[in-house]
């Protein structure tokens, strides 16, 4: 019985260790910390959808969505100078087909509110070229109107008043101002402001 049981024990032993050797750890992607991140910030989370955020670029530093998210969570946390960065840097790496859109939108909402008019309405073409009825998928009250009474300021603060007006048609097709009046002027600055009241 013992001369039987040595036997098959290397046999045993065999089994045991195949068997443990089939089933290797699971490593997460940047896209499954991208995933998680996500899932946070649509319930609010900020805080916590930045540190998934954070550990997805730190896995793939090529993952766009992973950038996307770092900036939208930082954005949500008024963290806009990092934020700014993180959608910079989405925008300056491979293929953003998928995120564009939201890349161009965080970069131009955080431009703004760093009072940085100039790289806020350099990006105004690209969108209008890339998605001009966007929709914030995570957050579905920010939309394209947000996006375009953002460049509208912008361009208002650069005195670049006919894309300023530009910009906001898209958002009231039937409002117009005589911008060669201080009086158009006016009403162009009061018709921004109203409608940032009521998007942003």
């Amino acid at each position: 019985m013992k001369l039987r049981l040595l036997k098959i024990l290397p046999i045993i032993i065999l089994i045991i260790v195949s068997f443990s050797n089939c089933r290797k750890a699971y490593v997460p992607t940047g896209m499954d910390y991208s995933e998680y991140g996500w899932t946070f910030f649509d319930d609010g989370s900020y805080e916590t959808a930045r540190r998934w955020f954070r550990e997805a670029t730190a896995t793939d530093s090529g993952y766009v969505d992973g950038f996307n998210g770092l900036g939208w969570s930082l954005g949500f946390l008024d963290s806009m100078e990092a934020a700014f960065d993180a959608f910079s840097y989405g925008l300056s790496i491979g293929d953003t087909t998928d995120y564009f859109a939201d890349l161009l939108a965080g970069r131009i909402f955080t431009a703004n509110a760093l009072g940085r008019a100039d790289s806020a309405a350099v990006l105004a073409q690209g969108f209008l070229e890339t998605d001009s009825l966007w929709v914030f998928d995570y957050d579905r009250q920010l939309d394209y109107a947000d996006v375009f009474i953002a460049l509208a300021t912008s361009f208002f603060i650069l005195q670049d008043y006919e894309s300023s007006l530009n910009m906001l048609r898209h958002v009231d097709r039937s409002f117009t101002a005589d911008l060669s009046t201080q009086a158009g002027l006016s009403e162009l600055s009061l018709r921004i402001e109203t409608l940032s009241q009521q998007h942003l």
